[in-house]
């Protein structure tokens, strides 16, 4: 039997085909990448579904192994597709970074926050002052 690859049984997967609308039992490769701690990440990234998130961390905690963590997660859940918002870290332009420091005279975080905190057109003006400056 072929061993399962990471790359072709996401958690997401495994969250979407056996714990929320088809609530099918996992295939032993599924059961395999089963993550108990991230299917919790992936339920609390849905705002209606963090205390389920926290009892079933809770849980695990108390010495719940993988397998009753899934049937406990998937007997709690209701029969429906949960919508998921994976919070990805925003992307900052480097240059835009680069010139905001030496604007501010800050160092790298402060301006990655500075320009997280900025709308596009003061930071396009600030990009602009610097490269036009001598």
């Amino acid at each position: 039997m072929k061993e399962p690859n990471k790359k072709d049984i996401s958690p997401f997967d495994i969250f979407r085909k056996t714990l929320t609308a088809s609530k099918r039992d996992m295939t032993p490769e599924e059961e395999k990448c089963y993550s108990p701690a991230f299917m919790n990440r992936i339920l609390s990234m849905s705002p209606g579904y963090v205390m389920e998130a926290n009892l079933a961390n809770w849980l695990l905690g108390m010495g719940l192994d993988s397998k009753s963590h899934h049937m406990f997660l998937k007997s709690f859940l209701p029969n429906r597709k949960i919508p998921i918002d994976y919070i990805k870290k925003p992307k900052n332009d480097a240059d835009a970074i680069r010139c905001v420091m030496e604007f501010y005279e800050c160092g790298r975080r402060d301006a990655e926050e500075i320009v997280a905190g900025l709308d596009e057109k003061a930071v396009s003006k600030i990009v602009e002052e610097i490269t036009k400056a001598p």
